[in-house]
């Protein structure tokens, strides 16, 4: 009997309770200030800044550097908020974390304090110094408000056919004092930004985004990007891919104003990130309108199959007017009505006017080796 209930303590004593199971759960602080943890996020920007400092940029959507206009501004509003505790800030032989976190409510601020691990020193001639090896970090944690629709699983907790959610993003810089912050260069962190903005074009204003992981890393000091190793690269996705193609379109030819839509597939090559180079290949109807004797509206389809070329450089700011180079040629393949001839050839060339999403372009009627010439302008809205 007695073996049998030593038997029976040995087994309770070796079963795990359940409290012990447990996962370790994340700490109210670590919710609060590191959330999400650093390279988490899917597109992540470096920048050595010189001098052994760096700096990230972490974000979720490009079009979040939307709202970051001024890196410098950002640093010292920064740095005059920490002034409180600028003693703890001071403090040798100490490496230090900061996180910074704008809500819609406040700022919320943590120090973290790491004392050195052993002793480290620098000898040069005859004078010794103890030093500080690890670097201090300050991590700013920045949001964009994104409205989104109710979902059922919500209702539970707000009444409102909308939500505001903050949709994170984060500056952080690594610096071997965290007093350097006062120093860096305006003109650097400037260049910075703006150069990523170029670099991204396209990807700041995108709706319906095709870019997977973007990430690069810089060297500011010198104006020049480390990697990817391409330098023509940006991200580390598919230079080449098809897409379905749609455009619509309109126009004055032959005394009448033509609307037109257009249905196929591209090839988009980006030679390099702010460059996208197309061939596209579409069936084009054109709509020609005109009544009958009783007034009647008439309607007259005229398709052509068109070949395009487009080669287009993109920049930060979409509303600028910008020039691209432009070749199409399409050619009659069903005609209707009076309005074109059989064998009716459109050349469109050499540069089409870019602004935003529309695209103005110069386009050649004809027929027979250049009868029936017609000159027109067209306007038209590609769906990219």
């Amino acid at each position: 009997m007695k073996k049998l209930l030593l038997l029976l303590a040995l087994a309770a004593g070796t079963t795990p309770l359940f409290a012990q199971t447990e996962a370790p759960r994340l700490s109210r602080a670590d919710a609060i200030f590191n959330t999400p943890a650093p390279n988490l996020l899917k597109h992540r920007f470096h920048f050595a800044l010189g001098a052994g400092n760096l700096m990230a940029i972490e974000v979720t959507d490009p079009r979040q550097l939307q709202q970051l206009n001024d890196l410098d501004s950002l640093l010292r509003a920064v740095w005059t908020t920490l002034q409180p505790f600028a003693d703890s800030l001071r403090k040798p032989l100490v490496s230090r974390r900061i996180d910074y976190v704008v809500t819609r409510a406040d700022t919320r601020i943590r120090l973290l304090e790491y004392p050195q691990q052993g002793l480290q020193f620098r000898i040069r001639g005859s004078d010794t110094a103890q030093v500080k090896v690890e670097q201090d970090t300050l991590r700013i944690r920045l949001y964009t408000p994104d409205t989104l629709r109710e979902r059922r699983e919500l209702r539970l907790y707000t009444t409102e056919p909308y939500y505001v959610v903050e949709r994170p993003y984060f500056v952080t810089l690594y610096l071997n004092q965290v007093t350097d912050l006062t120093t860096l260069s305006a003109a650097d962190l400037h260049w910075a930004l703006n150069h990523l903005k170029e670099e991204l074009g396209r990807h700041l204003y995108d709706r319906t985004p095709d870019y997977g992981l973007l990430y690069a890393y810089y060297n500011v000091p010198q104006r020049r990007k480390i990697t990817p190793l391409d330098p023509n690269r940006f991200s580390y996705r598919k230079r080449s891919y098809f897409n379905p193609y749609v455009q619509l379109g309109l126009q004055f030819v032959r005394g009448a104003w033509v609307p037109s839509t257009a249905a196929g597939f591209e090839l988009t090559r980006h030679p390099r990130e702010t460059r996208q180079v197309h061939w596209r290949l579409y069936w084009e109807p054109h709509f020609f309108f005109n009544r009958d004797e009783k007034g009647a509206l008439l309607t007259d389809r005229n398709d052509f199959v068109t070949f395009a070329y487009t080669d287009k450089e993109y920049t930060a700011d979409r509303r600028t007017i910008r020039f691209s180079t432009h070749l199409a040629v399409g050619y009659l393949v069903r005609r209707a009505g009076p309005w074109l001839q059989p064998g009716t050839v459109k050349i469109s060339v050499p540069s089409a006017i870019v602004w935003q999403q529309l695209q103005l372009e110069p386009e050649f009627w004809f027929n027979d080796l250049f009868k029936g010439f017609s000159p027109s302008l067209k306007l038209t809205i590609p769906f990219d």
